[in-house]
């Protein structure tokens, strides 16, 4: 089960953030100042290991694991939701032993696609995917959830219009925030430096590295051993 604390605190938030619009029904906006409707909601998804050896919360604290966990994130994101225009992750909090990413939304579709990939378990496979790879784990199992205010939405799945709804209720209440700017900033600076080396993998012998001992490491052969009494020997290439 998902932290009580941390499912609490975002109900408090949720009502601060009490919204005075109420949409028609599918969640449909009046036209913007482009002329173009717009459909804006929010969410929080919380993701939790179900693995003892594995918080995520403290993985994401450890400074070389962060941008793993974001790289995992935003890529699980990418192939369940859509591009960043139209899903967007605002926030990451650590909730010990949780992590609560704050999501925005920009258009009902792309809403509608990311709830069915939520609800048939992609989304669930692909992070799980992502984070083992990230983490050089085997597997690793997930518990998710997903809230929008107060509504916990997993329970309203099979509604896809009242969870379209409850997303598009909650406005977010923040930009993009800046250490998100910042691991966007080290993934891209990380992914030029090993495309210009050919890799990232450290410790690996290289091509002018060999197994083999070096001359000066070899043994010289041992000497001959004694003839047997009796016989004769070379000296010099002479018998003896």
């Amino acid at each position: 089960m998902l932290g009580l604390s941390a499912c609490q605190s975002l109900r408090g938030h949720a009502r601060q953030q009490a919204v005075t619009v109420h949409p028609a029904r599918g969640g449909k906006m009046a036209a913007g100042p482009n002329g173009l409707e717009e459909w804006v909601g929010s969410a929080y998804l919380f993701v939790e290991s179900s693995l003892d050896k594995v918080v995520l919360s403290d993985a994401y604290a450890h400074p070389q694991q962060k941008v793993a966990v974001y790289r995992a994130l935003r890529t699980a994101l990418a192939e369940s939701g859509g591009s960043p225009d139209v899903l967007q992750m605002l926030k990451i909090h650590r909730s010990d032993p949780q992590l609560i990413v704050q999501l925005r939304f920009s258009g009902r579709q792309a809403c509608g696609r990311f709830l069915r990939t939520y609800r048939e378990g992609a989304l669930r496979a692909a992070l799980q995917g992502c984070l083992a790879a990230e983490l050089t784990l085997h597997s690793m199992p997930l518990q998710l959830e997903l809230r929008a205010g107060a509504e916990q939405l997993d329970a309203l799945l099979t509604d896809e219009e009242r969870c379209l709804n409850c997303i598009f209720a909650q406005k977010p209440d923040r930009l993009r925030d800046e250490e998100l700017t910042e691991l966007e900033d080290a993934l891209r600076n990380l992914t030029c430096g090993s495309g210009g080396q050919g890799g990232d993998v450290e410790g690996a012998p290289g091509p002018s590295q060999s197994l083999a001992p070096s001359p000066s490491e070899e043994k010289p052969p041992p000497p001959p051993p004694p003839p047997p009494s009796g016989q004769t020997f070379l000296f010099q290439g002479q018998p003896v």
